[in-house]
């Protein structure tokens, strides 16, 4: 990849921190991890397109970045299609709350076309800090049936910054899915076409749904970091306890607050996938929280503390962590018992004095 092309792909990323690591180690970095960035991003999907194709161009051979880019184009003719008539749009507005509990529906509504669903977010964006809009694109068949081809993942300017592809068990007659895609070809070659898109797709992997982005960070033990979820749940803060050294994030465990106030230990990679955060790269986003000494947290401050008066105490709390995640049940030494890694968390903090109220 050329300079040009690792600037575009940097320019997905919305921490400046991570920006700035990233660009002054590219030897960090695959291609792959650059087409991950951008397949993530909350840019708008068309944006995503032009940038993946971009890098494709420029390598000049069948790279990540081809396949993405490809992929991508599908999932943009799908969503954007206007065949079959009455194709319904079902609109679905989503609020969400403090915790990482369930959505609330706060509206379903038909549409008949995708941009008669545009002009009605830019007219009632929901008023609200975080929140975002899904989009089902149903399709008629012959029988009557509307079957879901996509799921779209829409932001407030009603730009598209996902697109899911369906292709379920369908049948008609009791005949399979090759049977299927044959009797749609056969009584309107336009209908073959739309399901080999979707197939394809489906195949493709819907631009990489399961792209699980693990990055190298900056971040170093005892650093409290801000994830930002939205439009998912408000930002959340973490305790770093292991890692540095250019690690990726799958590598560096960090200490976050559930709903319940009990510390979870976890790797950075995974706590920043928490609920949907996935789908929103909250891990180009992850900032070094710099506001003061203290975070608005008082169980991730008093983590803090113990770590700068006892440094090993991250190393503790990982290799607890290593022990309960490869055996199922941690049984060190540290009371004698078998528990959880939440118990693990708090077992070690009383031995050090801190007390049973963290």
């Amino acid at each position: 990849m050329t300079h040009s092309e690792t600037e575009l792909a940097l320019s997905f990323v919305e921490s400046r921190e991570i920006c700035d690591y990233l660009r002054g180690n590219p030897q960090l970095l695959t291609e792959e991890d650059y087409c991950n960035i951008i397949c993530c991003s909350r840019a708008p999907l068309e944006q995503k397109a032009d940038a993946l194709e971009a890098i494709a161009w420029s390598c000049g051979r069948q790279t990540a970045a081809t396949s993405a880019a490809v992929a991508a184009r599908r999932a943009l003719e799908i969503a954007n299609g206007t065949f079959p008539e009455n194709t319904v749009f079902l609109l679905a507005e989503y609020e969400r709350k403090l915790s990482f509990g369930e959505w609330d529906d706060v509206r379903t509504t038909p549409f008949l076309s995708l941009d008669a669903v545009r002009r009605f977010i830019k007219r009632n964006w929901l008023r609200r800090d975080y929140g975002y809009y899904e989009v089902t694109k149903y399709v008629p068949l012959f029988d009557g049936i509307l079957y879901p081809t996509a799921v779209l993942t829409l932001d407030s300017k009603g730009d598209i910054l996902r697109c899911d592809a369906f292709l379920g068990e369908l049948s008609i007659g009791g005949e399979d899915m090759k049977a299927f895609l044959a009797e749609m070809n056969r009584r309107d070659p336009r209908y073959g076409r739309l399901w080999e898109r979707v197939d394809r797709l489906v195949e493709d992997g819907a631009l990489m749904p399961e792209t699980q982005i693990n990055l190298p960070v900056p971040f170093a033990p005892g650093d409290i970091i801000t994830l930002d979820y939205s439009p998912v749940v408000t930002p959340r803060r973490a305790v770093i306890i292991s890692g540095g050294d250019g690690r990726r994030a799958d590598e560096v465990l960090c200490v976050s607050v559930d709903d319940d106030l009990r510390m979870r230990i976890a790797d950075l990679a995974y706590t920043c996938r928490r609920g949907l955060g996935w789908q929103f790269a909250v891990l180009t986003r992850a900032e070094r929280f710099t506001n003061g000494l203290y975070c608005d947290d008082a169980q991730l401050d008093v983590l803090r503390e113990a770590m700068l008066k006892n440094p090993p105490l991250g190393g503790r709390l990982s290799a607890a962590w290593r022990e309960v995640i490869d055996s199922g049940v941690f049984t060190g030494d540290i009371g004698g018992i078998t528990m959880n890694d939440f118990d693990v968390f708090h077992c070690i903090l009383r031995e050090l004095g801190l007390g049973d109220d963290y």
